[in-house]
């Protein structure tokens, strides 16, 4: 869970390193090739939202189902037992 979670914020700030100049650029001209790349930010923004929606309705699922839950618990429960 852990990695996932670091791998969606290095998703997140990558694609922030790359919006910020170029949305930048736009305000000192507007050019077909600075609308592309806005363009193709944005696609990687609306695929990031998209895999960051679908994790979360995944987690939602499992939080909510009563028996995966106890079955996570027992799991614990028997790690803890063996540490």
């Amino acid at each position: 869970f852990d990695r996932l979670v670091s791998e969606l914020s290095s998703a997140a700030s990558e694609l922030e390193r790359e919006a910020l100049p170029a949305l930048d650029m736009l305000t000192k001209r507007v050019r077909v090739p600075e609308l592309e790349q806005i363009r193709r930010i944005k696609n990687k923004l609306v695929r990031l939202k998209t895999r960051i929606e679908s994790i979360h309705e995944v987690i939602e699922r499992f939080l909510n189902d009563d028996e995966d839950m106890h079955r996570l618990n027992l799991t614990a429960e028997e790690m803890s037992r063996q540490a």
